[in-house]
């Protein structure tokens, strides 16, 4: 369940941890660095994603073109 009386409908996160006030939005959109250590918090933040009732799709950066 979300919190809130009225739900936003999306969250662009840029923090390295999960942030409760997420649960207020219908969507986020969390982006996985290639650094090993912040891959790592961003699995972590996937976890409490799922724990608190988000359905997760992931999706693979774009590939650059070659000419």
């Amino acid at each position: 369940q979300r919190r809130g009386s009225s739900p936003r409908d999306l969250l662009i996160s840029l923090l390295p941890h999960f942030a409760d006030f997420a649960t207020a939005f219908h969507e986020v959109i969390d982006f996985v660095p290639y650094e090993d250590t912040l891959k790592q918090l961003a699995r972590d933040r996937y976890k409490a994603y799922r724990s608190v009732g988000f359905q997760l799709n992931t999706a693979a950066p774009p590939q650059p073109q070659t000419t």
